[in-house]
């Protein structure tokens, strides 16, 4: 730009996508010239790129683990479980309005709920780097699935087997980066 100076007639201006303009006094372009300029959404995706990476592999692999669960019959190895397994399949609750379900029909319903959040936190996080989103946009949405993930966490910890408190934990552990 300093060897510039001497041309009145031009005009300068930088670009948001990254390149610089120059164009004489009949808005003819004279030069476009391409570079990157390091930015804040940058220097924040550089620096916190390996965990944002993390939180997402771990949103993904939760939501494929926790899928499998759907095509997995559950198998009875003594009497008791089979009689248990037996009831939770076949006894239809009166849920009111005309609605029966077995409690399987319902732990299926509830069960999609994690598989579902966490693939839509995987594929917000993927749009977020991709598009290069706005550092405070991101770290709003980072704080919004920590909470999220936060409070799970407590109730899988409450009510959950290892491998969800595994998968919920390491979620948790890649947001807060």
């Amino acid at each position: 730009i300093h060897c510039m100076r001497g041309l009145t007639e031009e005009k300068i201006s930088l670009v948001r996508d990254q390149h610089l303009v120059i164009q004489g006094s009949n808005n003819r372009l004279l030069a476009k010239l391409y570079f990157h300029l390091p930015n804040k959404a940058n220097l924040m995706l550089k620096k916190f790129s390996f965990w944002i990476r993390a939180a997402i592999v771990f949103q993904l692999l939760t939501t494929a683990m926790h899928s499998v669960s759907f095509f997995i019959t559950p198998i009875a190895t003594n009497e008791e479980e089979s009689q248990m397994l037996k009831l939770i399949t076949t006894y239809k609750m009166d849920m009111g309005n005309g609605i029966f379900r077995t409690y399987s029909e319902i732990v299926i319903s509830l069960s999609i709920n994690l598989t579902l959040l966490c693939l839509f936190s995987a594929l917000l996080n993927i749009f977020l780097v991709r598009s290069a989103a706005q550092p405070k946009l991101f770290r709003g949405i980072l704080l919004l699935q920590v909470i999220i993930f936060g409070i799970l966490l407590i109730f899988v910890l409450r009510y959950a087997f290892l491998p969800p408190i595994l998968c919920v934990a390491l979620v948790l552990f890649g947001c807060v980066g």
